[in-house]
C-alpha cells in the first residue's frame, strides 16, 4: 500500500530524529550507508512546491499549496507524446525523488528541501514526490542484493512516471535517484512504454555499475546527468563487495562515473557527468557519500540541472 501523502516543505531543524537514528545506526554497521544526519521526515513524503502570492516564505514558514494542474489524457494507448514546447514546460512538473537502500524518504529531507528552496525562489510550479522502497530500514543489504524485488519496484516507479507523463503532457516528469535509488531509477526508465519520454534523469552517487550500458535509458530521456566522486566510498569499495543494484561487484558510476569499453569517462548524447569539485565544499558537500544530502548543494548546484538551464551555473563556475 503506498504511503505518498502531501505534506509541509517548511524548513526543518537538522538534529537527529528520534525515529530515525535507529535505522541509521543499523545502516552503519550493515553498509555504512546513512551514518550522517538526513534531518527529520516523514515516511512516503510528497512535497508541493508554492508559486502563488508570498511563495518566497512559503518554504520557509508556511504550508505550501498543491499547484498540480491536470490535463486530462485524450490518447490512445501507444499512441505517441504530442509535440509541447519543452522550454514551456519545464516552468511546471513533478520531480520524483528515489532514496538509497534505506529506502525511507527521509534521507533525502536535506536534498528535497534544497531543491524547494530553489524553485520557490524561481517563482516555478513544481511538485516534489518522494518514491520510498515500501520496506523495512532495516534490511539494506537484502534491498541491495534483492533483484527479483528491485524489478518489481522499478516497474512500480515506472507505472507512477507513465501515469504522470500521460495525465498531464504540458508538465515537465523529472526523476531524481540517489544512490541505490539509482539504480532503481535506471531500471525503472527502462521499464517506460516507446511513447514515455522524460524530461530528466538526475543520478547521484548512483549504485549501479560503472560500465552499464544506457543505450535504452538515453532514448527514453531528453537529458541525464550523473553526478560522481572519487571520493565515495560507498559506491566504490562498498559495491565492490557488496554488489551494485543490477548485481555486479565492481565501482559504481556514483565513484567513477559511467565509462566506455575502455574504462575512460563515458562521452554520449543527451549524457552530462559531473565529478566532485572541491569548491562544493562551501556548499557543505565533502566528495562522502552523504554530501548529496546538503540542502545548501542542492539548491545552488543540482537545483539547475534539475529544473532551470544547466548554462546558468555553468557560467558560475560550478562545473
Amino acid at each position: 500500500m503506498s504511503t505518498h501523502r502531501t505534506v509541509s516543505c517548511a524548513r526543518r531543524k537538522r538534529s537527529w530524529h528520534s525515529g530515525h537514528s535507529s535505522y541509521m545506526l543499523a545502516i552503519c554497521l550493515a553498509f555504512g550507508a546513512g551514518c550522517a544526519d538526513a534531518g527529520q521526515g516523514v515516511n512516503g513524503e510528497s512535497v508541493a512546491i508554492p508559486t502563488s502570492g508570498a511563495m518566497n516564505e512559503a518554504c520557509g514558514t508556511r504550508d505550501c499549496p498543491m499547484t498540480s494542474r491536470a490535463v486530462p489524457d485524450r490518447r490512445e494507448p501507444g499512441e505517441a507524446e504530442p509535440t509541447v514546447d519543452r522550454e514551456k514546460r519545464m516552468q511546471a512538473g513533478t520531480i520524483f525523488m528515489i532514496p538509497g537502500i534505506v529506502g525511507q524518504p527521509s534521507e533525502l529531507t536535506g536534498m528535497r528541501d534544497g531543491l524547494c528552496d530553489a524553485i520557490a525562489a524561481a517563482q516555478l510550479e513544481y511538485e516534489v514526490e518522494v518514491i520510498p522502497w515500501e520496506t523495512s530500514a532495516f534490511q539494506p543489504i537484502r534491498n541491495l542484493t534483492d533483484y527479483e524485488a528491485n524489478k518489481q519496484r522499478a516497474r512500480r516507479i515506472a507505472d507512477r512516471l507513465t501515469e504522470a507523463r500521460r495525465k498531464s503532457p504540458g508538465r515537465a516528469v523529472i526523476l531524481v535517484g540517489n544512490s541505490g535509488g539509482g539504480g532503481l531509477a535506471v531500471m525503472a526508465v527502462e521499464m517506460l512504454p516507446d511513447d514515455v519520454m522524460l524530461d530528466r534523469l538526475i543520478l547521484t552517487a548512483a549504485a549501479v555499475s560503472n560500465d552499464y550500458n544506457l543505450s535504452i535509458v538515453r532514448s527514453r530521456c531528453h537529458a541525464i546527468d550523473n553526478f560522481y566522486s572519487r571520493a565515495d566510498g560507498i559506491v566504490g569499495w562498498g559495491t565492490s563487495l557488496f554488489g551494485t543494484i543490477d548485481r555486479k561487484n565492481t565501482l559504481s558510476a556514483g565513484h567513477t562515473g559511467f565509462v566506455d569499453a575502455r574504462g575512460n569517462l563515458l562521452k554520449a548524447d543527451r549524457i552530462n557527468q559531473h565529478e566532485w569539485r572541491i569548491d562544493w565544499l562551501k556548499y557543505g558537500h565533502t566528495g562522502s557519500h552523504f554530501g548529496y544530502r546538503a540542502r545548501k548543494w542542492a539548491e545552488v548546484i543540482l537545483a539547475p540541472r534539475v529544473i532551470g538551464d544547466p548554462a546558468s551555473i555553468l557560467t558560475a563556475g560550478a562545473f
